[in-house]
């Protein structure tokens, strides 16, 4: 079984990671390889851009047949909506509705 986890390289994606890698073969997305034995690393970089599409099209190549995807990416920014930029606010955009719905 293949499983994909778009946001595994941190926090409870890269916790379920570790928890289903000793049983199936799972693929994760992020900015950064954690470098955890057993987990198969993608770069995935969400921004506020309009490549989305394509570079979920070059994923699901690599990757083959998914089974389960688990989508765990989030998006931290400290402060409150008036303290952050137009570019914070379009990548918390990116992360919350636009990846999700492609």
């Amino acid at each position: 079984m293949t499983i994909l986890i778009i946001g595994g390289t941190s926090g409870l994606g890269l916790a379920l990671a570790r928890l289903l890698a000793s049983t199936h073969t799972v693929h994760i997305t992020g900015r950064a390889a954690p470098n955890v034995p057993g987990l198969v690393f993608h770069e995935f970089a969400i921004t506020p851009s309009d490549t989305h599409a394509a570079h979920i099209e070059q994923l699901l190549d690599a990757v083959g047949l998914v089974d389960i995807l688990v989508y765990a990416a989030g998006y931290f920014q400290d402060g409150t909506i008036t303290d952050i930029t137009e570019t914070e606010i379009a990548t918390m955009e990116a992360v919350g509705l636009t990846v999700p719905m492609l």
